[in-house]
């Protein structure tokens, strides 16, 4: 009896520390940032930031309200980048694309809570290049945040998300 009561409390923990593992592998985690000088020039890269390739799991995709087609031809054409980057809480995101293409902004902490919601950023200059400014120390944010990002053009939509350290 002793042997079935030990063996049934095993299998117990063992499936108990199983469903916990899965549950940990799919969590969000916030893991290195490219770290970029006050010109926005790379000093080193998490090569997951920055790109417009991501696969988002559902907690992600439910950062934005609108979902676009994503088998899309890949632009060239398309580069965003944060600096300085780590920062006071005061940032640049810089954004490269066709004049005909518009961004979409989630700026989130580590527990997942929006801090940020930008909608329908589009570019105009002659350069396709635009500075957006960013202020979050009124949010009283510290540690690592996550920008994710839409770039839609034609009903397309490529998708992407950056680490940022406010110290």
């Amino acid at each position: 009896m002793k042997k079935t009561i030990a063996f049934v409390i095993l299998f117990t923990s063992l499936f108990i520390s199983c469903e916990k593992e899965k549950e940990s592998e799919d969590k969000i985690s916030f893991t290195g940032i490219t770290k970029t000088d006050e010109q926005g020039f790379v000093i080193s890269e998490d090569t997951t930031d920055w790109k417009f390739n991501d696969k988002w799991i559902d907690e992600e995709i439910n950062l934005f309200a609108s979902q676009y087609n994503r088998n899309c031809q890949k632009t060239f054409d398309y580069k965003i980048i944060v600096f300085s980057n780590p920062n006071k809480g005061k940032f640049l995101i810089n954004t490269k694309m066709p004049n005909t293409a518009m961004t979409e902004f989630r700026l989130v902490d580590k527990k997942f809570n929006k801090i940020i919601s930008l909608d329908s950023i589009v570019t105009s200059d002659t350069f396709n290049s635009k500075d957006i400014a960013f202020n979050v120390n009124s949010f009283n944010k510290k540690g690592m945040l996550r920008l994710y990002y839409k770039i839609i053009e034609n009903n397309c939509e490529f998708q992407g998300h950056g680490d940022i350290l406010v110290e």
